[in-house]
């Protein structure tokens, strides 16, 4: 038989709650307003010959071997990586620092201990890799025809827009930062 627990409130009447102020600053504003720049950024062809820098964008093709097998975790065709963001082992990403688009390579990388496969922890692994293309990212200009593009009428539109939006997060948040006080 299920029974209903008798409960008794305590003393609730008087809790004081610490409300934080909601400001949203200018730099909060203009870093919301390039990382939308950067979404909306576009992937151009470099000149041909340009060595790899670090912020360039590779079509690669690699294949992983240890100890001469192949390995069906270590291997991408056609993947779209931005040189230095880690995305690959560290190594890998040096490697095609200075390397041009069409360039075909090899190269011997020995993974960290604490490498999040248990199983090449600690192992030499030796990397087949064909460079297909070299990109960079040509970001749009922060002006009005770029606000229009987003539904705002002008930049200025826009950058209120983001405040109010970043505004109503901080708003949300601090309102569940009450309700768990």
């Amino acid at each position: 038989v299920e029974i209903r627990p008798k409960i008794s409130l305590s003393n609730y009447i008087g809790i004081h709650l610490k409300r934080q102020a909601v400001s949203v600053k200018d730099e909060a504003v203009e870093k919301a307003l390039t990382q939308l720049q950067h979404q909306h950024g576009q992937l151009e062809s470099h000149e041909p010959g340009r060595g790899i820098q670090t912020g360039d964008y590779v079509i690669i093709d690699f294949e992983g071997f240890a100890g001469g097998v192949a390995l069906a975790e270590a291997k991408g065709e056609g993947f779209l990586l931005e040189v230095g963001s880690k995305t690959l082992a560290a190594p890998i990403e040096d490697a095609l620092i200075g390397r041009k688009g069409g360039e075909t390579f090899e190269t011997d990388i020995t993974l960290p201990e604490d490498h999040q496969n248990k199983e090449w922890a600690g192992k030499e692994i030796h990397f087949k890799i064909k460079i297909h293309e070299v990109k960079r990212k040509v970001l749009p200009p922060l002006e009005d025809d770029f606000a229009k593009e987003l539904g705002s009428t002008s930049l200025d539109e826009l950058r209120a827009r983001l405040r109010a939006e970043i505004e109503n997060r901080l708003t949300s948040e601090r309102t569940a930062q009450e309700k768990e006080q």
